[in-house]
């Protein structure tokens, strides 16, 4: 009974005979649809997969249906959801790669061609001035103080408790767990990364969600919304969901909220052009008409898989009130179509969607250990030229100059790209290591400026100072590609062990792939300044003995 009461809720008469058997991954109490959000304490047990019928003619009999058959079921169904509410697609299609979903050309697919456009009454949207829009939910407090992930999380799970909702078919589709995501895993697990700074961000990430939810609790305490569920939410929001200003999610820049102010202003003046007066577009937004900043879910859009290298666009087009995403790059028949969530390393795909992508190119990894490394190689560097090391006071205010904040975590923490070290990290060992051959506090705090250092008898301080600020440039920065280079080293030779976790060993090897490709890269460019500055020392002098000859 509960079985055809949920079909007729959520479908209409003529799904009845197998709605019963296709309830999917959606997790949800029964009664969460019979009685609103008050019973989110158990999960909706899968209904049966098997449902009586007459096969042929014959006696009622028992046909049952496998996972994967029960899954294509409920693909096709939502398929045919999206083209009855007006979503216009290219010759795309749900598929499997590998055992994950994705989305398939079914025909040659060619640049500029729009994958799907879908009607905005179908997105889950959040605006961050948008007032709250089910207080008896939650209260509006606890609205206008929550993030934009934490807002479209409610959204989600008020949609999933309606009865009525027409997201239905798509919300059958979201997955009933997200522990393939690096901050559901076990503590073991997470230990298998031997990332420092991975294993931070996990707990950091897992915590305010956390926070979040105690938050939720005090401010509304007549919500019965349990942990689990909201953690499903935010999870399921921060894997699934658009974000951008206005002005880039609207077409090419051209409909902004300035255009949406004038259109106003007409519909105002001419009431007959009713369609353009603020209420309709306050209808027309959602509730977000006074926000720049928008979070969406996109259903459809959300199914399609990443890859860092893959050209869209997801625009907004205010007049067929629609959002589109577009391709610019050609595909093939067959083939999985990728869209690009957005510039990502490996280690945030892990976090947040719990997969690694191979030879990611804009991957990086966090190198802990700089700032003693930094000392490591000063200290190497004094020995070689035959002077005093490097005294624990010196190394104090040498450390107090680069700062106690973002900077020093920028040299301890540092940062390595496929290109090298990264500029922030760079900055700080600059800051750290400059004027290596000065073992004096007052030499490490003077500036360097023009005509204030050394003047010779021939009137040409200004070039001494210009030349000697130059070799001490270079010079920093060959210290700052040695610690780099140690750090990927060191590193990429420390023993991990993934054991027969897949997901771990994958993420090892490509973070040992890329702290070889940054070391080999900052070798040659170390290579380079030297040879550079050889060059330059040489030609510098023989362009003095040049001059000194000019002038006798």
């Amino acid at each position: 009974a509960v079985a055809l009461t949920l079909a007729c809720a959520m479908g209409g008469s003529s799904l009845m005979q197998e709605r019963g058997r296709s309830n999917g991954p959606l997790t949800l109490s029964s009664s969460c649809f019979m009685h609103g959000p008050t019973c989110w304490s158990r999960p909706l047990p899968r209904l049966s997969r098997s449902s009586t019928k007459s096969c042929k003619g014959r006696a009622p009999t028992t046909c049952s249906l496998t996972a994967e058959q029960e899954q294509e079921l409920n693909e096709r169904r939502f398929m045919e959801w999206l083209k009855a509410e007006g979503v216009r697609m290219a010759d795309v299609e749900l598929s499997s790669f590998g055992g994950i979903r994705g989305v398939r050309a079914g025909s040659d697919l060619v640049c500029g061609e729009t994958l799907a456009s879908l009607p905005r009454k179908l997105t889950l949207c959040v605006g961050n001035h948008q007032p709250c829009p089910f207080p008896q939910f939650v209260s509006a407090k606890f609205w206008q103080l929550s993030s934009m992930h934490v807002r479209l999380a409610l959204r989600l799970l008020f949609e999933m408790q309606r009865v009525d909702s027409r997201l239905a078919p798509w919300l059958r589709l979201l997955p009933p767990s997200h522990a393939d995501k690096a901050c559901r895993w076990t503590e073991e697990r997470i230990e298998l990364l031997a990332d420092p700074a991975l294993i931070e961000d996990i707990s950091k990430h897992s915590e305010a969600i956390d926070d979040a939810y105690r938050l939720l609790l005090s401010l509304s305490p007549q919500s019965s919304i349990p942990l689990d569920r909201f953690r499903w939410a935010m999870d399921t929001v921060i894997s699934r969901s658009f974000y951008g200003p206005v002005q880039r999610i609207v077409k090419e820049g051209v409909w902004t909220r300035g255009i949406t102010t004038i259109l106003s202003v007409i519909g105002m003046k001419y009431q007959n052009l009713y369609f353009l007066s603020p209420p309709w577009l306050t209808r027309f937004l959602d509730g977000t008409s006074l926000s720049d900043e928008l979070l969406l879910i996109e259903p459809f859009i959300d199914m399609f898989n990443h890859r860092t290298q893959a050209t869209t666009d997801t625009s907004f087009q205010l007049l067929s009130d629609t959002i589109s995403l577009r391709t610019f790059e050609d595909w093939e028949a067959g083939s999985q179509v990728f869209i690009c969530y957005g510039c990502k390393p490996n280690r945030n795909l892990l976090l947040s969607y719990g997969f690694v992508e191979t030879d990611n190119p804009v991957d990086t990894a966090r190198v802990a250990g700089g700032v003693e490394l930094a000392r490591e190689v000063l200290q190497s560097f004094r020995e070689e030229q035959g002077i005093k090391g490097v005294s624990d006071e010196e190394w104090r205010w040498r450390i107090a100059e680069v700062g106690k904040g973002a900077a020093l975590k920028d040299a301890e923490k540092l940062e390595i790209l496929r290109n090298g070290l990264s500029w922030r990290s760079a900055c700080s060992l600059r800051l750290l290591l400059n004027r290596a051959n000065s073992t004096k506090e007052e030499d490490i705090k003077q500036q360097i400026s023009s005509g204030e250092r050394r003047k010779d008898e021939r009137g040409t301080g200004e070039e001494d100072v210009e030349e000697d600020e130059e070799k001490e440039k270079l010079q920093t920065e060959q210290l700052v590609l040695r610690v780099a280079v140690a750090a990927c080293e060191r590193e990429s030779k420390r023993e991990r062990k993934g054991g027969e976790d897949a997901v771990v060993r994958m993420y090892h090897e490509e973070r040992r792939k890329l702290l070889q490709e940054a070391a080999e890269k900052m070798k040659t460019r170390d290579k380079i300044n030297r040879e550079t500055s050889m060059v330059t020392e040489s030609v510098g002098g023989w362009m003095e003995e040049q001059e000194h000859e000019l002038r006798r």
